[in-house]
């Protein structure tokens, strides 16, 4: 291509003279003298240099991309930022420029400006990564919950979220900024929502009466959710308030002295009585139960109230569920029981309780399959806890492999620190039907301080240490354990009696029968 110039006075520029020789001769053509004034001259001729430099480079320019447009042509070769030249692979052999655009890319200056926006961005980075890092400390526990949920294993998704909780209160209390780390209150509502579920809806009311101050809180989208739980907590309150005068005189008595009937009358009438609007029906028909226990009226009266407050409000499994199948067990209607339990798990996989209740009825018909599959799926769902251990280890003993149920418990031990109340007493059992009535006292020893610490306590275990110490020859635990029972209008065990006195011996205590104290 030649030089291209639109006041060249008719110059064919598709002449044959190499593009630098047409220049010069433009040059000469069109040189003018100025005479009288040297400097307009030595203007004019550094004008004219800079003109033909200028000049010389175009025509070079256009030379040089006349021949890499003719010589380059695979387009993969090409300069990504002219297209015109080769890239300069002697940087790399994926470098994307040509050496011409690579020159003038390192000598573009950097304004001020720029250089602050740089500064800027890598400090906010920064601050971002190290965010990041720490909200990643509480979201883990958060999304380790909502895998929990969705396997329906609402006591672990429960314990996650209060572990995101406390990690949040960690990252705060270290940076000494109060709730600059929280878990948000989508989060906190999902919480709640689930504390209602595994708990009751009355631990929700209670954590939101120190939670949540100010009443027009529950306008806002996610926090309206909550309101029932406040007003549930209300109405149990109230409810409470107006049985606690009905019965008060009746709950030290003896149970042949409690006047059930005119009792049960009184909570009937509050049904329909002046302020019945602030009590709930289900809330009553449950201080019905509680009547019948003051009274001693024994599990099928329990069980018929029980069904009452399922009927009144069958949504409230947390207030009758485990109830009702304590009540089919103690009447030994044992595929009721069943039922019940396998409805309990399969809202809650982590429902310890029912699968203990199911396993311990298969034990007691001889089913010890059954209770040992139940024990397994009790375990998948609650890896590595203490009740797994204890379960399991009690289907074995009742099954009268004692070595089993011995290596069970110290697998227990051993994995999970501190053990647990019920796999300490398991271990008693055991160790007393293997003949080591000392190392029998210790671990009851062990359950009964765990007790005191996760206050679990239970007749069971009481009369378990009265046992062993009695037979350890323990005499002040076992004065202490009887004086327990005392207090709370409870005698020893007809199995512990039989087998201090020696009317019944620990095999038939522990392997035969219902295979416990009680």
């Amino acid at each position: 291509m030649g030089f291209m110039d639109d006041k060249r006075d008719g110059l064919d520029t598709d002449s044959e003279l190499d593009p630098i020789d047409e220049i010069l001769k433009r040059i000469n053509e069109n040189e003018v003298d100025l005479p009288g004034d040297p400097q307009a001259q030595s203007n004019q001729e550094e004008t004219v240099e800079t003109v033909v430099e200028e000049a010389i480079e175009d025509a070079e320019i256009v030379e040089s991309e006349t021949e890499d447009l003719e010589d380059i042509a695979d387009e993969s070769e090409r300069c990504e930022r002219c297209g015109k030249r080769r890239r300069d692979t002697s940087i790399a052999e994926d470098y994307e420029f040509c050496a011409r655009c690579r020159g003038e890319m390192l000598v573009t200056p950097l304004k001020w400006q720029g250089f602050v926006a740089a500064v800027c961005a890598i400090i906010i980075a920064g601050i971002a990564v190290v965010v990041a890092a720490f909200t990643s400390v509480v979201a883990l526990p958060v999304v380790e919950a909502k895998g929990f949920e969705r396997d329906n294993r609402l006591s672990d998704a429960l314990s996650s979220y209060y572990m995101a909780q406390d990690e949040a209160g960690k990252l705060n209390e270290q940076l000494n900024m109060e709730n600059l780390f929280t878990i948000g209150t989508k989060t906190f509502v999902n919480q709640m929502l689930l504390t209602a579920k595994v708990q009751s809806p009355l631990s929700v009311g209670q954590m939101l009466g120190t939670a949540i101050k100010n009443e027009k809180s529950y306008k806002n989208l996610w926090l309206r959710k909550l309101k029932p739980y406040s007003e549930i907590l209300t109405r149990f309150q109230n409810t409470q308030e107006a049985v606690q005068p009905i019965v008060a005189d009746y709950q030290e008595s003896d149970p042949k002295d409690v006047p059930y009937d005119e009792l049960i009358a009184e909570l009937e009438a509050m049904k329909t009585g002046a302020d019945a609007a602030k009590y709930e029906a289900y809330f009553i028909e449950y201080y019905k139960t509680y009547v019948a226990v003051l009274a001693d009226k024994g599990p099928q009266v329990e069980l018929d109230h029980m069904l009452a407050v399922k009927k009144l409000a069958p949504k409230e499994t947390w207030l009758f569920n485990l109830y009702i199948a304590d009540c089919y067990n103690r009447l030994e209607k044992y595929d009721d029981m069943i039922a019940v339990c396998d409805e309990i798990v399969a809202e809650n996989a982590n429902s310890v309780q029912a699968y203990s209740l199911k396993a311990r009825v298969h034990c007691t018909r001889g089913e010890f399959d059954k209770a040992i599959a139940v024990s397994e799926q009790m375990d998948k769902y609650n890896p590595n806890n203490p009740a797994g251990f204890a379960l399991a280890a009690e289907i074995y003993r009742r099954k009268g492999d004692v070595e089993k149920a011995a290596s069970i418990c110290a697998e227990g031990l051993e994995k999970v620190p501190g053990g647990g109340t019920e796999l300490y007493r398991q271990q008693a059992i055991v160790l007393l039907l293997k003949g080591d009535k000392k190392a029998a006292y210790e671990a009851a020893n062990n359950a009964y301080n765990s007790a005191y610490y996760n206050q679990d306590t239970t007749l069971e275990l009481i009369n378990t240490v009265a046992l062993c110490a009695s037979l350890a020859e323990e005499t002040e635990m076992y004065e202490e354990s009887i004086n327990f029972l005392k207090e709370n209008d409870v005698e020893l065990a007809d199995n512990v009696v039989q087998i201090i006195a020696g009317t019944k011996t620990l095999q038939d205590g522990f392997i035969g029968g219902k295979g416990d104290v009680l």
